[in-house]
C-alpha cells in the first residue's frame, strides 16, 4: 500500500526516479515503476479523483489484502508523513482536474466569440457599402438632366484637372453616368415607341463605354464589372433593334413590333432587379483601384487590342486617354484601308467591316465629347477640322447602315422584294458616294492628323 502511495505521488509530481526514492521514501522498485510508468499511474489517480473516491479509501481497501500488519497500522495510523503526502497528492490531482474543467468552457467561449465575429463582419461590411451607395445615389441623382430632345446629360461632382489620375477620373465620371442610366430606364415602359428610345439608348452606350474606358482600374474578382457591362451591352443592342423599326422606315407587322418592345421591357425589369439585388454597385464604382492595371480583354474597341497594355490607376488621366484614342484611330485607319477596296457592302461580311470602322470612329468621337479638354488641351485648327470630317463620316455610314438593316430584315424574311431591290440600289449608290467623299476630303489624312496631334 505504501508503494502504491509512492507510485501515485510520484506520478502526480512527474519527477525523476531518484527524486521518488530520496524525497518521498519509496523503495527502489516503486521508484523505478513510477519513473517508467508514471503516465499510466497518473491516469489511474485522476480517474479515482474524478469519481470522487477518496485516496485514503483506496489505500485502506488495498491494505486489507497485505500480509504485514505493522505496515498497515503505519499507513492508517494518521502519522504526519503519510498524512502530508496524501493531502499533497489530493491537492495536486484536484488542481489538475479543476484546470481541465475550466479549460473546456474557456475554449468554448473563445470559439463562440470568434465564430460570431466572422459571421457579423461580412454583414457589417455589406451594411456599410449599402449606406455609402444610398448616400451617393441621393447626391448624384440631382446631377442628371434631360433636354427637350430626350438626350441625357450630367454635371460632374467636381472639376477635372490635368493632375487627376486615371483612377481619379473614373471615380468622378462613372458613378454619375451610372445614375443617369438608371433614370433612363423609365423610358422603356409599355407605351414606348421606336422613335422614343434614342436618348435612353445613347445614355446606356455612354455608361458602357465608360466601363470599358476605365476597366483597368476595376477588379473583376467577384465578376461584378463583367456582369454589369454585359447588362449594358444587352440593353443597348435590344434598344437598337427596337429603334431600327423607326430609323430604317421598315414596313413590319405588329408581331415583330410587340416582340422587340417586349424584349426591351423585359431587359429593363431584369436590370432594375439586378441593381436592387446588388445594392452596393455605386460603392464599387466609387472605389476604383488607385494603382490597378486589370486587363479584361473584352472589347476590341478599347483595351482589348492585342499587344497593348492597359494603363494603371496611378497613371495620369490625360496620358492614359490619349493612348486609348491612339489605339482607336489606328484601328479605324486599318478598317478604312480594308473597306475602301469594296465595290459593294450588301454582304454581311462587308457590312461588319465598315460597321467596325464606324464604331471605332464613334467611340473616338464619344470620348472627345466626354474628355475633349483632357484629350486635346489646345486643339489647333487642322485638328478641329479633322474631327469635323470624322463626325460627318460617322453620320454618312450611320444613315447607310439604317438602310442596310432594313434591307437585311427583308432578305432574312424573304419578303418585300420590290422594296428590297430598291434598298439595294440605294445602298450601292450611298456606298459609291461615300468612297468618293472619303477621297475628296482625305478621311485617312484626317485620322493621321489627329493621331499626330495626340
Amino acid at each position: 500500500a505504501k508503494e502504491f502511495e509512492c507510485v501515485i505521488t510520484a506520478a502526480a509530481r512527474e519527477s525523476s526516479s531518484s527524486y521518488y526514492e530520496a524525497r518521498i521514501g519509496c523503495s527502489p522498485r516503486a521508484a523505478r515503476y513510477a519513473h517508467e510508468h508514471w503516465s499510466i499511474c497518473f491516469v489511474a489517480a485522476r480517474a479515482c479523483q474524478c469519481r470522487r473516491l477518496s485516496y485514503s479509501h483506496q489505500i485502506s481497501t488495498m491494505t486489507k489484502n497485505t500480509s504485514n500488519p505493522h505496515e498497515n497500522t503505519s499507513l492508517l495510523s494518521g502519522e504526519k508523513p503519510a498524512a502530508r503526502s496524501t493531502i499533497r497528492l489530493q491537492s495536486l490531482l484536484r488542481g489538475k482536474c479543476d484546470h481541465k474543467r475550466l479549460l473546456v468552457p474557456v475554449l468554448g467561449c473563445i470559439l463562440i466569440v470568434a465564430t460570431m465575429y466572422m459571421l457579423i463582419r461580412p454583414y457589417r461590411r455589406q451594411a456599410e457599402r449599402q449606406r455609402v451607395s444610398a448616400e451617393a445615389e441621393a447626391y448624384l441623382k440631382p446631377l442628371v438632366g434631360i433636354d427637350e430632345s430626350g438626350r441625357y446629360g450630367v454635371t460632374y461632382p467636381r472639376n477635372i484637372t490635368e493632375k487627376d489620375t486615371f483612377a481619379d477620373l473614373a471615380k468622378v465620371m462613372i458613378p454619375v453616368w451610372f445614375e443617369a442610366s438608371l433614370v433612363a430606364l423609365s423610358t422603356f415602359n409599355p407605351t414606348v415607341q421606336p422613335a422614343d428610345v434614342h436618348g435612353a439608348r445613347k445614355c446606356l452606350l455612354t455608361t458602357r463605354d465608360l466601363l470599358d474606358v476605365f476597366s483597368p482600374v476595376y477588379t473583376n474578382s467577384n465578376r461584378l464589372w463583367y456582369r454589369l457591362r454585359s447588362q449594358y451591352k444587352e440593353g443597348y443592342e435590344l434598344a437598337g433593334s427596337f429603334q431600327d423599326l423607326h430609323d430604317g422606315n421598315v414596313t413590319y407587322d405588329e408581331q415583330l413590333w410587340h416582340r422587340r418592345r417586349q424584349k426591351l421591357i423585359n431587359w429593363s425589369v431584369k436590370f432594375e432587379r439586378y441593381v436592387r439585388s446588388r445594392n452596393f454597385i455605386l460603392y464599387f464604382l466609387l472605389h476604383p483601384s488607385p494603382d490597378g492595371c486589370y486587363d479584361h480583354k473584352v472589347s476590341h474597341l478599347f483595351w482589348g487590342t492585342a499587344g497593348r497594355h492597359p494603363p494603371c490607376g496611378d497613371d495620369l488621366a490625360r496620358f492614359s486617354l490619349q493612348q486609348l484614342a491612339l489605339v482607336q484611330l489606328t484601328n479605324a485607319l486599318h478598317y478604312l484601308t480594308i473597306i475602301m477596296e469594296y465595290d459593294d457592302v450588301l454582304s454581311r461580311e462587308h457590312q461588319l467591316q465598315y460597321h467596325n470602322f464606324r464604331k471605332e470612329i464613334r467611340s473616338f468621337i464619344d470620348e472627345y465629347n466626354l474628355f475633349d479638354f483632357v484629350l486635346f488641351p489646345q486643339l489647333d485648327p487642322d485638328a478641329a477640322a479633322a474631327i469635323d470630317i470624322l463626325k460627318y463620316s460617322r453620320t454618312l455610314l450611320g444613315e447607310m447602315n439604317d438602310q442596310w438593316e432594313t434591307f437585311n430584315l427583308y432578305r432574312e424574311e424573304n419578303k418585300e422584294e420590290a422594296a428590297r431591290s430598291k434598298l439595294a440600289d440605294a445602298i450601292d449608290k450611298d456606298w459609291s458616294n461615300f468612297k468618293s467623299w472619303c477621297e475628296s476630303n482625305d478621311l485617312a489624312g484626317a485620322i493621321e492628323t489627329l493621331a499626330d496631334e495626340l
